[in-house]
Formats: structure tokens, sequence, C-alpha cells
């Protein structure tokens, strides 16, 4: 992969420089590359940050895995910035064609068509939970913000700045590219609005695993939706925040107080 780096710093101002190299190499071999060059990173390199996400859990993903959904990374420093950018974005796009996506563009046209029966509010943050699993399920104008429930807690909640852990982003016909278009064919004709999902993945492996995860979560979702509309339950404000929980088994749909979640992520630090 080819890959542009900008260093800026409060010592050095900015720089910049290209970088070789395979997608299979871990993210440490790239940053060791940079030292070289701006060797004050040296002392930094421990500090660093990719969102929440502490230089010790993403150091060693492969570089190829951290351009999964997006062209552009920002790893932050207490006195320096590395920008990362992807020049050869043709593979990562053809990684959409590797996984079977049926049920996942299926679940995702479900959560559309339910949309036209109920009215959810951009910000509308779900709560979904399977046994000790835990996510929060953001609503946004064309797209789906996924967060872990204990580490992500506050991202969920925030009106900007957020990091979910990946994105489904619900593109109209004109706004995907060749290989986007490509991969939506496989499965149905792309729509004119903004309802062809694609996936914008980051700090996790793409897996068929993985879309199945989001599948599941997805179907969670429409799933909540579909109760309300038929039992004529409308989500209103922010204390209450609407919820899937299955525990033993048993499934409960409904409504969470926000206030007992945010005792939930107290409980545990």
């Amino acid at each position: 992969m080819k890959l542009t780096v900008k260093v800026k710093s409060e010592q050095l101002g900015s720089n910049q420089f290209t970088y070789q190299i395979s997608a299979e190499e871990k993210l440490d071999k790239l940053i060791q590359l940079i030292i070289l060059d701006q060797e004050f990173l040296t002392h930094e390199a421990g500090k660093l940050n990719y969102g929440e996400y502490p230089f010790q859990e993403f150091q060693s993903l492969t570089i190829g895995n951290l351009f999964h959904g997006t062209d552009r990374i920002v790893i932050e420093g207490s006195t320096a910035q590395i920008e990362i950018f992807n020049n050869g974005i043709e593979k990562r796009e053809t990684d959409l064609l590797l996984f079977d996506y049926t049920q996942f563009i299926k679940a995702c046209d479900t959560y559309n068509d339910l949309l036209t029966e109920i009215d959810v509010h951009d910000g509308t943050v779900f709560y979904i939970q399977q046994d000790r699993e835990q996510y929060l399920v953001r609503k946004e104008t064309n797209h789906l913000e996924f967060y872990h429930f204990k580490r992500q807690f506050n991202q969920a909640f925030k009106d900007y700045s957020r990091t979910p852990f990946f994105i489904v982003e619900f593109k109209s016909r004109s706004e995907l590219t060749l290989s986007e278009s490509h991969f939506i064919k496989k499965y149905r004709y792309p729509k004119s609005a903004h309802l062809n999902p694609i996936i914008h993945l980051e700090l996790a492996r793409i897996s068929q695993s993985i879309i199945q995860e989001m599948t599941l979560l997805i179907h969670r979702l429409f799933t909540i939706l579909g109760r309300f509309v038929n039992a004529n339950v409308q989500i209103e404000g922010e204390e209450k925040v609407p919820s899937y929980i299955q525990s033993d088994e048993k499934e409960t749909i409904g409504f969470v107080k926000y206030q007992d979640l945010e005792s939930l992520i107290q409980k545990d630090n």
C-alpha cells in the first residue's frame, strides 16, 4: 500500500512523508518508519491514541485492517498528530466482494422500510443487549453508528466528534462508487434514494462472523421499530432509550431509562 503521512507537532510544525508498505504489516512497523523520519516521536509513540483506543490496543492490527471503510486515519498524542492517508483505495473497495452480505442487505432494507412507518429523530440511541453483550446504536441522517456499551457509552450520546466502532452508511445510487455499485448489484439493483447500505468498519478485521454480528444488531433494531409500529408506540425524548434485551432466551422490547444505563456504567467503573 502507498501511504501518505502528515506529522504535525508543536516542535517541528508540519511534515509530510510517503511510504510503500504491505497491507499485512502491523501499524507498529509503520510507526517505526515514521520515527526514523521524525525522531522526536520516539518518546511519543506509547502515548498515541486513535479515538478512544490507546496505542497498545491497535498497534498490532495490520495496515489493511485499519483502512477498512476509510481512506484516512488520525492518530494523536500529547504533542503530535499523525494523519495517514491511503493513496490506493482500489484493493480496499474490492474487499466488499469477498463475503456473503445477503442477510445484511435484507436486514437493512427492512430497517429502512420501517422508518417510513415511525418517526425516529436523528440522534436517537438504541440499547441492544444479547445476554452479556451490550451495544448502542445511534440513528443519524442516512447512516447508523454502532458503539460498545461499556467502552463507548458517552461517545454514543455526544452531539459531535463521535468515534463509533463501525458505521453503516445509506448511499443514493448516484453516490455509489463503481465498486460499491457492483457490490450492491450482487444482491439487488441499487436504489435511487439513500437506501444502499455501505459498511465503514475500523479497528476490526472484516470477516463473515463480523458481518453476521452487524446483521444481528440491525435485526434487533428493526425488531424494536416493528414492535413499536404494531403497538403504536412513539419514540420521544432522550430520557427513555428504546431497547431490545435478550437474557436467558427471554426477549424484552421497550424503553430503558438513560439514568439506569448511566448507573450501570458507573457501577462497572
